[in-house]
């Protein structure tokens, strides 16, 4: 048994394809199991996969499926997983040779069921920016809630997730499901360095160039994640992490995608009512008070339904 499954959702990404799968071939450890789902490819993704495939035999999987949607991919993928851990990586993303041995040394060491790790941020030009996933880097688990949501971020023990983690058809579902993850997980941790190489490419959120219904599916994570904490009894426990995750994506990350555009400003009064109806005294928030002076200045535009300078400050961080 494979100690490790890699999952690598596929559409459309013939470009960026095999650098991808290099790196995780290119990987430190043998006992890994790279699992690539086609989920549907109308460019050249199918062909380079089966390239692949023949060159390296026993190396890599390959599936062809009808398109689902990213979620849908990660769970065939998962379903077909039997390493004792397993990561999701995105098809135009690479690895640190070392990710497989570093990630799981740390786990098999400590116990963990998740492992939250660091970054880099790269560009076509080739550059490469650390970037940290935590905001907040002290007192043990919980914290680790706040942490940059993307699933790719973190290694899970396969055992923590469940049969389909990940909700298909709906937008935001790494918000939707690493919280989850890390409120099943009885050990946790961190490793502080970067491990991932992200790749912006262009035609990123921060570029789109139309207003999207599917942004309006953030209302609906929050509230499945207030109804999931209260299930399980950290409502209160984690009442701090989980009114920040609202400030985060509501107050920062949606104000910014909204008000570019005229359908989006129609949707900021949502945003601070929402925070204000299930957490009136978030201005209180611990981890807010650790924030840049960027985040507090968009949080305050938002606050105040100042769309203008929403618009200014978006194009800043765009």
């Amino acid at each position: 048994m494979p100690k490790l499954s890699l999952i690598v959702p596929i559409y459309n990404v013939a470009p960026w394809l095999c650098r991808c799968l290099d790196s995780l071939l290119a990987q430190s450890v043998e006992e890994i199991e790279i699992i690539a789902v086609n989920d549907g490819s109308t460019d050249e993704s199918p062909r380079i996969l089966e390239e692949y495939k023949d060159a390296h035999p026993g190396r890599l999987q390959v599936f062809h499926k009808e398109n689902g949607g990213l979620s849908d991919a990660r769970n065939f993928g998962l379903a077909r997983a039997t390493g004792e851990y397993v990561a999701f990586v995105d098809s135009d993303d690479t690895l640190h040779p070392d990710f497989a041995r570093l990630t799981l040394e740390k786990m098999e060491a400590e116990g963990l069921d998740l492992l939250l790790t660091d970054f880099y941020f790269t560009s076509a030009e080739g550059t490469a920016t650390p970037a940290s996933a935590l905001l907040y880097k002290e007192g043990g688990q919980r914290p680790l809630l706040t942490a940059a949501p993307m699933a790719w971020l973190r290694v899970y023990k396969r055992s923590l997730l469940p049969t389909e983690p990940f909700c298909k058809g709906l937008y935001y579902e790494d918000l939707d499901m690493t919280p989850r993850a890390l409120l099943s997980a009885e050990k946790a941790g961190y490793l502080p360095l970067p491990l991932y190489y992200y790749y912006q490419r262009p035609g990123s959120i921060m570029k789109e160039t139309a207003f999207s219904q599917k942004w309006l599916d953030i209302f609906t994570v929050l509230k499945r994640l207030r109804e999931h904490f209260e299930n399980v009894g950290a409502s209160e426990t984690a009442h701090a992490e989980l009114e920040f995750l609202h400030i985060e994506h509501l107050l920062r990350s949606a104000a910014l995608r909204f008000a570019p555009f005229k359908e989006g400003r129609k949707q900021l009064p949502g945003l601070i009512q929402t925070v204000e109806a299930h957490f009136p005294g978030w201005k209180q928030n611990p981890y807010f008070a650790t924030v840049s002076p960027f985040f507090r200045l968009v949080v305050f535009c938002a606050a105040h339904r100042l769309a203008p300078l929403l618009r200014i400050l978006a194009k800043l961080k765009g």
